[in-house]
């Protein structure tokens, strides 16, 4: 390879690997954005800045795995995050203060057999919601997707249902179904 090659190389590697903010997300009180940042570091982790400019963004994870943000506490006290172990996507949900930089609260089981999605706290911080590709009671993986509630405290989890929206008597859309009383006049 000649001189232009390896330099082509270089510069695509560096463009390659250029810092990039993902899933920024502003605190409910406004006052901070946390957000993902790739290639900031060694890994992707989630940093914290405050919105009115006045300090430099601050590094709330620093993990040797991918850690990316999920969403705020609504006080705005935490955030939630995810780290992916191995790459192997079956991430482990942590709570982290904003306040403890680096501390964080794991609200899930390590190396779970599933994928974990999304990921939501309850008003109250007692209460996580998320999905998952698998059927808890049956310990087996399957194709839809199972909204969850797991109680923090306890560790119990029951699975939500998804209500439907009711289908109305047939009855009341006759009216649609039948003809008009006055057809439009022949041309």
């Amino acid at each position: 390879m000649n001189d232009e090659g390896v330099m082509n190389d270089t510069f695509l590697q560096a463009l390659l690997t250029l810092p990039e903010v993902d899933e920024a997300k502003l605190s409910p009180d406004r006052r901070w954005v946390a957000f993902t940042w790739v290639h900031a570091g060694a890994h992707t982790d989630v940093y914290l800045v405050p919105t009115d400019g006045s300090a430099a963004p601050i590094a709330l994870t620093t993990t040797p795995e991918e850690t990316r943000l999920i969403g705020w506490a609504f006080d705005s006290r935490s955030v939630i995050v995810a780290e992916d172990h191995d790459g192997d996507e079956r991430v482990r949900l942590f709570r982290v203060a904003i306040d403890h930089p680096g501390a964080m609260e794991p609200l899930t089981e390590d190396r779970p057999p599933y994928f974990i999605s999304g990921g939501a706290l309850s008003p109250d911080g007692r209460t996580l919601f998320y999905s998952i590709s698998y059927d808890l009671a049956a310990n087996t993986p399957i194709e839809a997707s199972i909204i969850y509630r797991h109680e923090l405290s306890s560790g119990e989890r029951t699975p939500r249902r998804l209500h439907r929206r009711r289908r109305r008597p047939l009855h009341r859309h006759r009216r649609l179904l039948r003809p008009p009383r006055h057809p439009p006049p022949a041309m």
